[in-house]
């Protein structure tokens, strides 16, 4: 017994470990301080032991009088053992005024919440509600006769007024008319308007919605919207209910999708499951991407009739530009076939556009009525854009870009199957120093290889002829937009097929991304390397062999400033 005191008082570091592990850090405290040691690693060891017991001893609760630190060297922590330190690390309390702030703070967000909740549900108008987006409008105004050039697609809908204006007709033989309509085709061909026309004839009331309205970054909200918006339909039928861009709502599910993305969607395809023709509710969708729908969207039952609205064509335009130059005043020098002639390629909004931006140039200018000046300047604006004469160009600057656009100009004189010129200028429109357009001189419904390859052509003139003149050292900067138009185009035509000595019998644009391998990726960056290196070799030879030709037009470009087709031409019979 004695021996085994005598031990612990003699320095055991396996004793303090086995108190320890027993949570009896005091008396490790106790033992070690009362301990004497004779070999030193075993006082090291004994001093771990009570180190650690130390970090678990709560300091005393209150200390009268200031303890002195510890005096030894600094390499030996706590050697004044029976004097230990304790610290304290302690957090500054906040004090009353940003206590207050907090508190109003918290309590003024919880009210907004509050009321903004309570609005919503009890049918408000605050930001939460769903029903603020639906407009309901009376008869409209629109009828047929304020649709034009697109004649095939109005006789398509003239059934649907019908059965809008006398549903009884069709329920009595069992018809069962569609419940959706959707319009397809490019930006501003006429598909809200077809779509008002068809309320006005019908004389329904028609509410007008875009697929945006539908999100929300509130959960669930976009659903409520769209249940809102079939009750209050249900309640005014016959009506019509129109989705524009109904893409942005129908676009398709994957599976990586969160589910809130859906939640608006679902809710459209459960209403059109859930009401029946004879409740004499038509919905029409208009998108510019129906690929990009749904195919739940598509299917029969719900949008049942799909109508591709089209270009309008030479008789249509003429159709379109006789409804807008009766409104305004014209001379005779501006007729609807003229104009048709020179707008190859515009939708409806955009020959709105030419007569109103006309009549804006004539009252600009203190005349009462447009001439055919006015008509071209308004079309030069919206296929080049605005004119920047403020913009100074020193000589040099005024005759480089004179070579680049005529070096496009003559490629397109030069190339078999390139659009005709229809009109070239070292003018500044919007971000480019000088435009040379190429029309075609028909509509056109495809175009062929041959037609494919003499665009990129065209595009390649202007750098082949700075190179000739300019140099390979001063190429400039426009040529960088000349390689990125040529290069797309190589690209869409090549994964299109059009090459199919190159790709095979496929059509690329069809797969997406992961569908494409990396050897068919690289595959086709060769191909469409080959193609441009060829155009380009072929468009520079032929003005080589013009050089001449082509600086006696670039002069005259610098004087001129804008050459048309038939100048152009004069031009080359001069030269001759």
């Amino acid at each position: 017994m004695l021996k085994a005191i005598t031990k612990r008082l003699f320095s055991d570091h396996r004793y303090l470990r086995k108190l320890n592990r027993e949570m009896r850090f005091n008396e490790v405290k106790e033992t070690y301080e009362s301990m004497k040691f004779f070999d030193k690693e075993e006082e090291t060891k004994c001093k771990q032991q009570y180190l650690y017991a130390l970090k678990y001893i709560s300091p005393p609760k209150s200390e009268k009088t200031e303890k002195p630190a510890f005096t030894g060297s600094s390499e030996v922590p706590f050697q004044n053992l029976s004097q230990p330190i304790y610290v304290k690390q302690l957090q500054p309390s906040p004090s009353f005024p940003t206590k207050l702030i907090g508190y109003l703070g918290f309590a003024v967000c919880s009210f907004v919440l509050y009321q903004m909740v309570k609005r919503d549900w009890s049918g408000g108008s605050g930001m939460l509600d769903s029903t603020k987006h639906i407009i309901t409008a009376e008869k409209t105004n629109v009828t047929f006769d304020d649709v034009r050039g697109i004649d095939e697609c109005r006789e398509e809908l003239l059934e649907i007024v019908d059965y809008l204006s006398n549903p009884e007709k069709y329920h009595s033989t069992g018809a069962k008319m569609p419940k959706g309509i959707l319009m397809t085709g490019r930006p501003g061909t006429g598909k809200t308007l077809l779509a008002k026309a068809i309320a006005g004839e019908s004389g329904v009331k028609f509410y007008f919605n875009s697929g945006s309205d539908f999100e929300e970054v509130f959960v669930g909200l976009g659903a409520k919207r769209i249940r809102e918006l079939f009750k209050e339909a249900k309640r005014n039928a016959p009506c019509i209910i129109f989705i524009d861009e109904i893409d942005a709502l129908g676009a398709s599910r994957k599976s990586k999708d969160f589910n809130y993305n859906r939640q608006s969607l679902n809710q459209l395809l459960v209403e059109m499951d859930g009401f029946e023709s004879k409740d004499n509710i038509l919905v029409i969708g208009a998108t510019n991407y129906p690929e990009s729908l749904d195919h739940a969207l598509k299917r029969a039952g719900r949008f049942d009739k799909v109508i591709d609205i089209p270009m309008p064509d030479k008789k249509g335009r003429t159709q379109i530009l006789d409804l807008y130059l009766k409104k305004v005043y014209h001379d005779e020098t501006v007729t609807p076939e003229i104009v048709a002639k020179g707008t190859i390629g515009m939708t409806g909004a955009d020959l709105s556009n030419v007569v109103n931006l006309a009549v804006l140039n004539a009252v600009k200018e203190g005349r009462s009525a447009c001439n055919i000046h006015d008509v071209e300047k308004s079309i030069d604006r919206i296929l080049m854009g605005v004119e920047r004469r403020s913009l100074s160009l020193t000589d040099e600057e005024k005759l480089n870009t004179a070579i680049h656009e005529v070096g496009h100009a003559l490629t397109a004189v030069l190339t078999k199957g390139a659009d005709p010129l229809h009109k070239t200028t070292i003018l500044p429109r919007g971000p480019s120093l000088g435009m040379t357009v190429s029309l075609p001189d028909k509509d056109k419904v495809s175009v062929n290889r041959e037609e494919i390859l003499a665009r990129i052509d065209v595009a390649m003139g202007g750098r082949a002829a700075e190179e000739i003149f300019l140099g390979i050292d001063n190429l400039t900067t426009g040529c960088s937009s000349d390689l990125d138009k040529a290069t797309q185009t190589a690209y869409h035509y090549t994964k299109g097929g059009m090459f199919d000595e190159i790709t095979g019998l496929v059509n690329l644009n069809a797969l997406d991304e992961d569908g494409e391998g990396a050897a068919q990726r690289d595959l086709i960056d060769k191909a469409v390397r080959d193609i441009l290196d060829e155009s380009y070799k072929r468009t520079k030879e032929k003005l080589l062999k013009n050089k001449s030709l082509l600086m006696y037009i670039a002069k005259n470009l610098v004087e001129r400033e804008t050459l048309t087709q038939e100048e152009f031409f004069s031009l080359i019979k001069e030269f001759n």
